[in-house]
Parts: structure tokens; sequence; C-alpha cells
């Protein structure tokens, strides 16, 4: 092969890849990018470096509404009536909300506590509640940005999804969905293998 049939091969890839990347890169390499970083937050409380910090324990007011289900909060504050030891065995409270005054019960372990009573994950921070959060995030694109390279956007048509994301990394102080460094070792195998695969067809014909 010439230099000059080299150079038009090469022309090939890259318009090849300039078509064909974008679609790829948002299903293929966007996709698994977030499957890494929730899979690792969700099951080991992993940030891209170190961990995230741990549910607080600070004491805090809850009421029937802090609990997932209607059985978790009656099992917490019991049923009502005169006779309801466990409502008279708690601290109270009487705040101001935005509904009007409402007494609410301290709960000494904090928001720790609250998650081990749901049944939540409390041993390390997954950011994981109802998983509304985790479910409605997803890849929202992949953009050209000069010099074949590309910036593939991860985020949630849900305002109030990333209000959380916001609200979390800046508590955090850092980002949520960021990659290790592994895992972008693993994603580069994929992105070579993929550029290498379109090579060998241009020039296979």
């Amino acid at each position: 092969m010439t230099t000059q049939e080299l150079s038009a091969q090469l022309g090939k890839v890259q318009s090849t890849l300039q078509a064909d990347f974008p679609k790829w890169a948002n299903y293929a390499l966007g996709n698994s990018a977030l499957e890494k970083i929730k899979g690792r937050i969700i099951n080991s409380g992993a940030a891209a470096e170190g961990n995230f910090k741990p549910y607080s324990t600070r004491s805090t007011l809850v009421g029937a509404s802090s609990f997932r289900t209607k059985a978790q909060a009656t099992a917490y504050f019991g049923t009502r009536g005169p006779k309801n030891k466990k409502s008279k065995a708690l601290e109270w409270r009487t705040v101001n909300t935005n509904k009007g005054y409402r007494s609410l019960a301290i709960l000494p372990g904090g928001y720790k506590q609250l998650r081990n009573l749901v049944g939540a994950e409390s041993g390390f921070k997954n950011f994981t509640w109802s998983g509304e959060m985790w479910f409605t995030i997803r890849t929202q694109g992949t953009e050209p940005n000069g010099n074949l390279k590309w910036t593939t956007t991860v985020g949630s048509k849900i305002e109030l999804t990333n209000k959380k994301l916001e609200g979390n990394a800046k508590r955090e102080g850092k980002e949520i969905l960021e990659l290790s460094k592994k895992e972008e070792g693993e994603l580069l195998v994929v992105l070579n293998e993929y550029v290498a695969n379109k090579l060998q067809k241009v020039i296979n014909g």
C-alpha cells in the first residue's frame, strides 16, 4: 500500500468515525460508563477516589412521612390511642412547617438510624432511598467538540434528580457521576477495540 493509499484509507476511517461514533459512544461507552458508576456506588459506596462521607448520626426530627411506608411508621411510632407506649416513650418537638405546626419525634441516631429502621443501606452511602434518582439518570447524547473528540452528557431530564445530584456533590465536595481511573482504563480498551475494528473494515473494503 502506497502512502497515498494509506492516507486515503485513514481519511475513510476518520469519516466513518465522525458519522458512526456519536451514536455508538452514547449507547456503548456512555451506558457502560454509567453502569460502572452506578454499580460501584450502589453496591459499595465508593467514589471515583476514596469513599463518600458516612450517613449522618446527628439527631434529627421525624414524622410518619419520614418513613418509606405507613407500616414502617407505625412500627416506630405505634398505633394511635391512649395506650400507645411507643409514642409516649419518644421525645417530641413542635415545629412550624410549610404545612403548619407539627409534632415531630427526635431520632437520636439521625438519618443513619432512619435508614436502618426502613431497611435501607446504612453501612456506606449509596444515595439510594426509593431508587428513583438512579433510575432516571441516563446518557443524554454525544456531541463533537473538535479534533475527533466527543463529549457524552450524563444526567436526568427530571429537574428534581439533577438538583439532588448537585446538592449531593456540593455536600460531598466531589462529583458523584465520575469515573475512577480503573474504569477509565476499562472503557479505553473498549474504545480502542472499536477504532481498530473500524480501521480493519475500511482496509478490508
